[in-house]
């Protein structure tokens, strides 16, 4: 699989404005439930499938998310992030 092809499908975000909220200075962000999340075996898999590295982001000791860092067939390098509970986050 593709990895980039998830781009947009595993995690959405929606911003109100404070206005919208009712509230003054006040921001909320809703995000997508875990049901686009992938398993993370999967997401290690198909990095390795890929010629990726698959590595694990801690912070205090705590996983907090997953990277999959490969070059493209033009040679560009790049990392695909998702959460520590599988959904995409985005791609750098």
């Amino acid at each position: 699989m593709n990895m980039r092809a998830l781009a947009g499908k595993a995690v959405a975000a929606v911003v109100l404005s404070a206005s919208a909220v009712g509230g003054i200075g006040a921001v909320e962000v809703v995000t997508a439930g875990t049901a686009n999340a992938m398993p993370i075996s999967t997401i290690s898999r198909e990095c390795g499938q890929a010629g990726g590295s698959f590595w694990t982001s801690y912070v205090d000791g705590r996983a907090v998310g997953y990277n999959c860092g490969y070059t493209d067939i033009s040679g560009d390098y790049w990392i695909d992030y998702y959460d520590r509970r599988g959904n995409y986050a985005g791609t750098f």
